[in-house]
């Protein structure tokens, strides 16, 4: 069963892209005739075309306001005393990674300086035989022209830090000093961090996502009472994707073959029926 008032933009069938909103299994959007989902950090946009929307947002209304910066204040509260409660283990981790970070530093600046990619092309030649000597000299003899000048600039550079910092402990004054320190511990900081590991754990457990799968979005096809789809699913048990699940924006997309007779427009109006029935039995009136 199709609609008679389908969109002629929209394609009728075949490559179809879906994205899932962050945050809903089961909503999914068409592109990229519609607009991306809004960020998982800000409310969706429910309202309809042509409505409205409100000149001071509700939370500020004059009957939400205490209770709007009751909230915000109790969030500050909480946030204060819990990072409040652990600086000193913040200052150990800082300590700690700032150390990791300046022997990193000393480890890349080494690296760099000795032309570390030069022995193994030296090594190459070498093992190459008699045939590969002429290139194991050539390479040795540019290594040592390349490590020469390297040292040279590393040199120069300590020298010129050297006299920075004894002209710095003469004629600066000694509150420079804390915000040199400020502007240099961050990037040690950086450098030293291990990798996937933050310095400060979020004080409120944040929104996490999980990345759909083809069974999660066939599943939630299925759920929108489509006879096409469900047809389908009970013939060959499966909808053919085209392309991989990726992240496309602040969502997910793919690429599949929708069965025939189903429209993106059938599934996009299909979304919007159950999302309105869900609203309506979830939120009752207010009195």
């Amino acid at each position: 069963m199709t609609d008679q008032h389908e969109d002629p933009d929209l394609p009728q069938r075949g490559d179809v892209m879906l994205q899932r909103v962050p945050g809903d299994p089961d909503t999914f959007g068409h592109l990229p005739a519609l607009p991306p989902p809004p960020p998982a950090a800000l409310p969706a946009d429910t309202g309809h075309e042509g409505e409205r929307r409100p000149v001071i947002p509700e939370q500020w209304h004059r009957g939400n306001v205490r209770g709007t910066l009751t909230q915000h204040a109790a969030l500050g509260w909480h946030r204060t005393r819990y990072h409040g409660l652990r600086v000193p283990v913040y200052a150990v981790k800082t300590a700690w990674y700032a150390v990791r970070g300046v022997h990193r530093v000393t480890a890349a600046i080494l690296t760099w300086w000795h032309w570390t990619d030069g022995w193994f092309l030296e090594s190459q030649a070498v093992a190459a035989g008699r045939p590969g000597h002429s290139d194991a000299m050539r390479a040795h003899t540019e290594g040592k022209k390349t490590r020469g000048t390297r040292g040279r600039i590393l040199a120069v550079c300590l020298v010129l830090a050297i006299c920075a910092v004894l002209a710095g402990a003469v004629y600066l004054p000694r509150w420079v000093w804390p915000l040199a320190a400020l502007v240099v511990l961050p990037p040690l900081v950086r450098a030293g961090r291990p990798a996937g590991k933050s310095l400060i754990r979020a004080a409120v457990v944040p929104t996490r996502y999980e990345p759909p799968t083809p069974e999660v979005i066939t599943r939630a096809l299925a759920s929108l009472g489509i006879p096409g789809i469900n047809q389908a699913l009970r013939d060959d048990g499966r909808i053919n994707f085209v392309s991989d699940v990726a992240q496309s924006g602040p969502g997910w997309g793919c690429h599949l073959d929708l069965p025939y007779g189903v429209t993106a427009t059938n599934i996009l109006r299909s979304e919007e029926r159950r999302v309105g029935k869900e609203r309506r039995s979830r939120w009752p009136p207010y009195h």
